[in-house]
This record gives C-alpha cells, structure tokens and sequence, in this order.
C-alpha cells in the first residue's frame, strides 16, 4: 500500500504531512526523503513525535499506517499501544500480532514482549510453552532481561513441582 493511497492525493498528503512536520521543526529535505522512501519511515516519524508530545491517540494512528508499510518500528510501537492501552483500547492479542513481525525479523524486545505476555498472562490467557519460546529466542540472541526471566521461572516451575 502507497504513501497515496493512505493519505488521499498527492497534493493532499505533502501538504497535510508537510504542515506536520514543519510544525516539529523538521527541515523540508528530510520530510522530502522521508516522503520519497514510502517504506513507513515518515509515519514512524510522526509517531514518535506524537508520542512525546503527548497525544498516543494520534502517535498510535501513524504507527498504524507505518505498519501498513511493513515498518517493523512502527509495528512494535503499535505493539506496545496496544500492550498499554495508549491512544488505542488495551488488546494483548493486536499487540502480539504487531509484536511478531519485529521478532521474527530479530528484535529481542519484541520477542521479550511476546514472551513476557503470554508467560504472565497479560491481557490474555497464560501460554507458558509460548513464553517460554518466545523469552528463549531472545535469550539466545543476548537479552539479559529474557534469560534472567527464563531463570526465575524455571525456579517457579521447580518450586511448584516439588
């Protein structure tokens, strides 16, 4: 899907995004090669300057269409959104959905998130073999945080089994 398609007209979307941007103090050539990569970038961009200004609704729609690009960014931070409930209703299971794109493609973070949901139960039903696999992924590749989890809960498990 196109930069066009999501935001209308040609005209439309560099005059709507263009207002944006200038207003964050963003220089023309940088929303000019933003624009012109149409692989999510600009809509990331707009997100997290949403984000720190405060307004997730706003921040959560950009990160919305920047996952229509594929913008792995953009689907994690929708992730957590959805995750915190933040400019979008809490869904533990749209925040798996936008999570698993990102870990698939390597991020550690977003494979922490999947695992940490599903061991705890956050939002939807406990999956401690999802957890697990997840948090072991992410381990592998170095996470502290998923292989200090993965010890504490494999000291759960030998506690509750004894």
């Amino acid at each position: 899907m196109g930069f066009f398609k999501i935001f209308g007209s040609k005209e439309q979307s560099y005059t709507h995004e263009r207002e944006l941007l200038n207003n964050f103090g963003i220089a023309e050539s940088t929303i000019d090669k933003l624009i012109s990569r149409n692989d999510g970038s600009l809509e990331l961009m707009l997100g997290n300057m949403f984000r720190k200004s405060g307004d997730m609704t706003k921040s959560a729609e950009y990160y919305q269409k920047g996952a229509g690009f594929k913008n792995l960014n953009s689907c994690y931070n929708l992730g957590l959104c959805y995750l915190r409930g933040e400019g979008v209703s809490q869904d533990s299971q749209k925040a798996i959905d936008n999570f698993i794109p990102p870990a698939e493609a390597g991020s550690v973070d977003a494979m922490f998130c999947i695992g940490h949901t599903y061991l705890f139960g956050v939002g939807i039903t406990k999956n401690y073999e999802k957890g697990v696999m997840w948090l072991q992924k992410a381990a592998d590749n170095g996470d502290s945080q998923s292989q200090e989890m993965l010890a504490n809960s494999a000291f759960l498990m030998i506690q509750k089994n004894s």
